[in-house]
């Protein structure tokens, strides 16, 4: 029997997942299909509640916003009662799609009064546009118009995007994280870098090139280094509210891990480094991924950690704001940039961070972190104790690193930094200074 409430399959209806008190109803997971649904709830991933779409959108296939149960998903919101809205659509163009399109529906009035923020006002948004729209979108735009892509390859819109912008001689940048240069497909990479993006090399006015590694990459790969200009990923600084969790504060120095518990991520490295701590220090691990369970162990194993779990985007300000040095010690470039370091600098919180993670470039000062080169939990240890030891956990600290990250790090910041790179590329003006830089 399908569930007139979520979509599921089961013996009766309501199902046994929306007749459960024991889920939390404030939270909702919007899946593709059953068996996405059958999939989550047997990893034990998510303890709220679910609404099934009955697929995704896609042009070739004929399925439009009509032919899934958006409008039944939009009711359930608009009714109250759900906090968060999880987009669980599968890695793919059409789920991508998919996701993009109900992200961007607009909200009733009464929702945002509830505080929900829509930030797409007055734009005009073109969801996976065909070749004949993205035609129409540069022909249509005024010669002085500046396009920006973010991406270069396989999303049919952007490849499209790029081809009309060299035909049609626009003016054009590209705003892109380094590919992951390491090992033999790291070799592949670079090489197909070089066969396939010849016209973009010879007609793009400028590269943002993502995080550390960002610049020395595109160099690799044959763009003239005048083109090219160190970028991040701005963000906005969030206030800190209240959470579901706590986190106890003392005399001794909060260390924290935040992000998905991957080995790749470091999660291994941070565990390790625990007990090999000499100052006092208290531990937490927020997340989830396939390192949960030895976080959840390690947490039994050591008195000082504590593991939170996977925690909700809007608590990541309290918990950043309750951690004074905030651990990502990735073993992968695959981490272009790490957006986790620049919030946790805008709550004043030290940094200490592998040099494989873009965000690294912001610890050149050693008041806002540590950059580890050896990637093993000794060198981690090292590194907080070095922090501790220094008094950097004090509160004036904190004060100049959020006020550092506000001034190069923020919304407000990467436009000021965007726009005088426009008056170089285009108006002559002189180049701008690395926007993690004083300004001149």
């Amino acid at each position: 029997v399908e569930c007139s409430i979520c979509g599921n399959i089961d013996t009766r209806d309501p199902c046994g997942i929306c007749s459960d008190p024991r889920r939390d109803a404030r939270q909702l997971c919007v899946v593709e299909d059953v068996a996405d649904l059958w999939a989550l709830d047997r990893a034990r991933l998510f303890t709220g509640k679910y609404h099934v779409l009955g697929g995704r959108l896609s042009a070739l296939d004929g399925v439009r916003p009509e032919d899934l149960t958006i409008d039944r998903l939009l009711a359930r919101v608009e009714a109250g009662g759900i906090d968060e809205v999880v987009l669980a659509m599968n890695a793919t163009l059409e789920g991508q799609t998919t996701a993009h399109y109900i992200a961007e529906r607009d909200l009733s009035s009464h929702r945002r009064l509830e505080g929900w923020q829509y930030e797409m006002d007055n734009l005009p948004v073109t969801l996976a546009p065909t070749l004949s729209e993205v035609n129409s979108i540069v022909e249509k735009s005024p010669p002085e118009a500046i396009h920006i892509f973010s991406g270069m390859h396989w999303v049919p819109c952007i490849v499209n995007g790029l081809r009309a912008v060299v035909q049609q001689r626009r003016r054009f940048g590209i705003l892109h994280e380094p590919r992951v240069l390491e090992g033999g497909r790291g070799f592949a990479r670079l090489t197909h870098s070089w066969l396939k993006e010849r016209p973009l090399r010879q007609n793009a006015r400028f590269v943002l090139a993502v995080g550390a590694h960002g610049p020395r990459w595109f160099q690799l790969t044959g763009y003239k280094p005048s083109t090219i200009f160190p970028f991040a990923y701005f963000l906005s600084n969030q206030a800190s509210t209240a959470a579901s969790f706590e986190m106890a504060r003392s005399a001794t120095a909060t260390v924290s891990f935040l992000g998905r518990l991957e080995r790749l991520k470091g999660i291994h490295l941070f565990l390790d480094a625990i007990p090999r701590v000499k100052s006092p220090a208290r531990f937490y691990v927020a997340g989830h991924g396939t390192w949960s369970s030895h976080a959840q162990q390690a947490a039994r194993t050591h008195a000082n950690l504590d593991y939170v779990g996977a925690i909700k985007m809007a608590e990541v300000p309290f918990f950043l704001s309750n951690t004074d040095i905030l651990v990502l010690p990735s073993i992968t470039m695959d981490d272009g940039w790490g957006a986790v370091i620049s919030e946790a600098l805008m709550a004043g919180a030290a940094v200490v961070s592998s040099h494989k993670v873009g965000a690294s470039m912001c610890l050149a000062d050693h008041t806002r972190g540590c950059v580890v080169q050896e990637l093993t939990g000794a060198s981690v240890a090292a590194a907080i104790d070095t922090i501790i030891e220094k008094g950097l956990c004090a509160e004036p600290y904190r004060k100049t690193r959020s006020e550092w990250a506000e001034a190069h790090l923020t919304q407000r910041a990467g436009v000021e930094y965007l726009l005088k790179i426009f008056e170089h590329v285009f108006h002559g003006q002189a180049r701008p200074r690395s926007f993690i830089l004083p300004s001149q």
